[in-house]
């Protein structure tokens, strides 16, 4: 025994004096000891004690060779530990216990035997952790394993501490699922595949931590306790489930923002008490409910969907957004309703796709408001958003039409009010039920699929149809404009809609009309524009401020003026569609104005005399002057088409023209144009209308006629001289291809009223010099009015007219007291029956003149201005309220379009550098 102790001591300093680099350690200790002693280890398995402690770089292994064929012992770690490896084979029977200190093992930790009893230091494996038959106990504290993590074997206790996931590399946890304390994955910008046989139980915390990418692939975690997540980057997520299982109260704790700390798939299944979620929670896998209260008030939370997932159980959650990042899809399946008491929002710049796996079922129940800001130009999808809030809801677009497309839409509120903004596009079927909507200024674009409306009851503001077909399973109610363009048809059935603004159809396919009706009801002018024609079933004519024609349209059943006027403007409105179906007008009032045509089809047969059949309501914006064409003892033989056209003047013409035993000797020079198609045979009257005409003394002594001869017989006139009844009888049908004009065959008391022909101001040194003609005379008045502003008037001069007469008569005055800078001017007439009318407005400057250009003017269109281009200006309406027109530029000239303003006189006010001029243009 003495030598081997001498042996021992000798050869001791030979194993310390040899460790100079990384070396294996074998603990060799035989009754068992502690880690920092040189006695326990060996440089060899069962080889001889001394060896040096494991340092840095150093493998340690724990295996079952014996020293002097005792096994080894427990093993007491008493120090921080840091070496390369640590192995533990399944010779080993022993214990390690760690107690208090830290261990760093920078490679792998292969445990296949014995008992590891964990204590409360930190545990860092900087690669594979194996775990394939050691009792293993973790510590307290955290085990960070920097690799991959295989659980083939022995026990797992975790000892209430934490296992964080911190590679520099992807990691997989295999083998067979331990159960968790505290569970932690660090974003590295890596994945942690999850596949290990069964779930990975979690009790009390599961944190996703870190600044880089966070992705859990594959396999199931339950979590019967709280999450924490604090990772910042974003689009991670996985194929991993996250089941919330636990029997008492939880929390999903977030500080992020969208996208951060993005969850795989989420299964909700508690036995108990309530999960509550945070202010933000972003989801890249299958959302799924099974059971459990929860709590999405607390923090005003907000679930985002961002991937194409599957929404699974119906519950309740507050706000809810779909993300459109990437071309996604969410479906909802059979029998799944999320209902979003909050506000449920699309974001994002690519397609989003709501689908229910029954098309139409509803998978949304929106109690909240509705916002779209997806601004993907196509999505929309199969399941149906419920709007069914009993409060007050909002329904608005940040997007352009054709954007953020929805799916199927129903609206059924008990209670408060839905109201509408922004431009939102639909892409299946609108279903309106009950509740109160306020469609305020938006505008609700359908198309992209063929798609349905049912939406009696409610109003919109704007409705555009863009493509596929539209169809109407009810009336419809627009109260401003309704458009089809692209590739859109509307299809309205049977149904009436309701338009209080603009029609315009531009599509390549457009209206299908059936047997619809389409029933004008504003409060404005509304305008019809279809560059291709339109043609209708039914139109009804409802506004006061009447309608105006950019394109021509037809009517194939019942047209229906109940109030205003249609403004032709060149255009035709035909009513009818053959001899066999000749339409039907039902006239109340209103007037057909300005150049244009009103064409009507006649079918064979007796027309009766003053009959709305034979009706043409054709006149000016002030006076109604219409035309009755009658066929009371010889209709047609064939049927056909008769047009007519007025055209307004207000001068007049010296003539003299036969119809005896009568002669025309002043005609005014307003007309009816006539002409036919496809009609044979018959005997026709015509009978026109109207009011101020002019001076009238009898209706007798009015008389129809052709510009310089008459046809047919001069008929018995009726009426009173306000509104006189002009016939003409025994007219062929050839005979109705002609202009008529008014006559007076007794020019002494039925004069027909005066035309202003000019009135001009000049300034001459400090005076204006005030100048007027008319023509065709009459018994005329005259007052000279002055304004300093153009808007406020006074007489500053009155003349008498020099008796009747035929003859054109010209007058000037002379202003002797202008007012300094600019005066206004504009003549006053009276034609002595108590018509009064207002000359334009002319502006006089006694600085320096204002060379401009100003053509032309009357307009129907486009208004060049020369000389303008350095100067402001300003447009006025005759009420003197300021108007927007379109304005361009070229060279020296400014141009205003004036081609969508109603007709009637405007002031143009210029001004520069002190110096200002106002025109009076009208817009024909």
């Amino acid at each position: 025994m003495k030598r081997a102790r001498q042996f021992i001591v000798v050869v001791i300093p030979i194993f310390l004096s040899s460790h100079a680099s990384a070396v294996n350690r074998y603990w060799v200790s035989i009754l068992g000891g502690n880690w920092n002693n040189t006695l326990s280890w060996a440089s060899s398995s069962g080889g001889l004690p001394g060896a040096s402690v494991p340092a840095a770089g150093d493998a340690v292994i724990f295996d079952g060779g014996s020293f002097l064929g005792i096994r080894k012992g427990n093993c007491t770690i008493n120090t921080t530990v840091n070496v390369s490896s640590m192995e533990i084979d399944a010779r080993y029977t022993g214990t390690i216990s760690q107690g208090a200190n830290s261990i760093t093992i920078a490679g792998t930790a292969t445990l296949g035997g014995g008992t590891f009893a964990g204590g409360t230091g930190n545990i860092t494996v900087g690669s594979t952790f194996t775990l394939s038959a050691t009792a293993f106990t973790s510590t307290s504290a955290t085990l960070e394993l920097n690799g991959d993590a295989a659980f083939t074997g022995g026990t797992f206790t975790h000892n209430n501490g934490l296992v964080k996931f911190n590679g520099t590399a992807s990691q997989t946890i295999s083998g067979t699922s331990p159960g968790l304390y505290d569970l932690e994955f660090v974003g590295t910008g890596h994945v942690y595949t999850l596949s290990s046989a069964g779930d990975i139980g979690v009790v009390n915390r599961l944190a996703i931590s870190g600044s880089s990418s966070c992705t859990l692939t594959s396999g199931q975690l339950d979590v019967s306790g709280n999450i924490v997540l604090t990772n910042t980057s974003t689009g991670d997520g996985g194929t991993s489930t996250i089941n919330i299982n636990g029997s008492g109260n939880q929390a999903i704790s977030s500080a992020l923002l969208i996208n951060q700390s993005t969850l795989p798939s989420v299964n909700i299944s508690k036995t108990g008490g309530t999960l509550t979620l945070p202010a933000i929670i972003t989801v890249m896998g299958n959302w799924t409910y099974t059971s459990g209260t929860l709590d999405v008030t607390t923090n005003n939370s907000t679930v985002v969907f961002d991937n194409s997932l599957s929404i699974t159980g119906s519950h309740t959650l507050n706000n809810v957004t779909f993300e459109g990042n990437n071309n996604w899809i969410f479906t909802f399946n059979t029998g799944t309703v999320l209902t979003v008491a909050g506000t449920l929002t699309t974001t994002g710049a690519s397609n989003i796709f709501i689908n229910d796996a029954t098309a139409g079922a509803t998978a949304l129940q929106a109690q909240g408001d509705i916002l779209i800001g997806n601004s993907s130009t196509t999505g929309g999808g199969t399941g149906q958003i419920l709007i069914n809030g009993t409060a007050s809801q909002t329904f608005s677009s940040t997007v352009a039409a054709g954007q953020g497309w929805l799916p199927f839409i129903k609206i059924q509120k008990t209670s408060g009010t839905l109201t509408l903004g922004g431009t939102t596009s639909v892409s299946r079927d609108w279903t309106y039920v009950s509740g109160a909507v306020a469609p305020t200024s938006s505008t609700i674009v359908f198309g992209g699929n063929n798609l349905s409306i049912s939406s009696a009851g409610m109003s919109f503001n704007n409705v555009n149809f863009i493509s596929a077909t539209g169809t109407l399973t009810s009336s419809l109610s627009v109260n401003n404009d309704l458009s089809i363009t692209g590739t859109a048809i509307l299809s309205a059935g049977s149904n009436t809609i309701n338009l209080s603004g603009n029609w315009t159809d531009r599509s390549s396919a457009g209206f299908t009309e059936a047997s619809s009706t389409l029933n004008f009801s504003g409060s404005v002018l509304q305008s019809i524009t279809v560059p291709g024609g339109e043609n209708f079933t039914n139109i009804m004519l409802n506004n006061g401020s009447g309608i105006r024609l950019v394109n021509s349209v037809s009517v194939s059943s019942n047209l229906t003026m109940a109030q205003g006027d249609i403004d032709l403007n060149g255009n035709s409105v035909t009513l009818g569609s053959s001899a066999v179906l000749p339409g039907t007008l039902n006239y109340t009032s209103g007037t057909m104005i300005n150049t244009g045509f009103f064409i009507r089809w006649f079918r064979t047969g007796i027309i009766a005399e003053g009959s709305a059949d034979g009706l043409f309501p054709v006149g000016t914006r002030d006076d109604y002057r219409p035309v009755y064409v009658s066929a009371p003892a010889s209709g047609p033989a064939v049927g056909g088409t008769i047009a007519i056209s007025y055209t307004d003047a207000s001068a007049n013409s010296l003539v003299s023209i036969a119809d005896p035993p009568f002669t025309v000797s002043v005609q005014k020079n307003l007309n009816w144009s006539m002409n036919t198609s496809g009609l044979v045979g018959g005997s026709y009257n015509i009978q026109v209308q109207g009011t101020n005409f002019g001076q009238i003394g009898l209706p007798p002594d009015l008389r129809l006629t052709l510009a310089s001869s008459v046809v047919g017989t001069a008929g018995t006139n009726a009426g009173t001289p306000t509104n006189p009844q002009v016939n003409r009888t025994a007219l062929t049908a050839a005979n109705l291809t002609n202009t008529f004009y008014l006559g007076s065959v007794n020019p002494l008391v039925t004069t027909l009223p005066i035309t202003l022909i000019s009135f001009t101001a000049i300034p001459e040194n400090n005076q204006v010099k005030l100048s007027w003609e008319t023509a065709g005379g009459g018994n005329n008045n005259y007052n000279i009015l002055r304004s300093q502003d153009g808007v406020h008037w006074q007489k500053i001069l009155g003349i008498s007219g020099s008796g009747n007469t035929n003859t054109d008569s010209k007058h000037s005055v002379v202003d002797t007291e202008p007012y300094s800078g600019i005066s206004y001017y504009r003549l006053e007439l009276n034609d002595g029956v108590g018509k009064e009318s207002l000359s334009m407005i002319c502006a006089v400057s006694r600085d320096a003149a204002i060379s401009l250009t100003i053509f032309p003017n009357p307009t129907t269109g486009l208004v060049f201005i020369r000389g303008a281009d350095k100067m402001q200006m300003s447009l006025l309406n005759s009420s003197g309220q300021q108007i927007k027109v379109a304005v361009l530029a070229n060279g020296n000239s400014v141009i205003l379009n004036f081609s969508q303003l109603p007709g009637g006189i405007y002031f143009l006010h210029l001004w520069d550098n002190g110096k200002s001029f106002l025109k009076a243009i009208v817009r024909e």
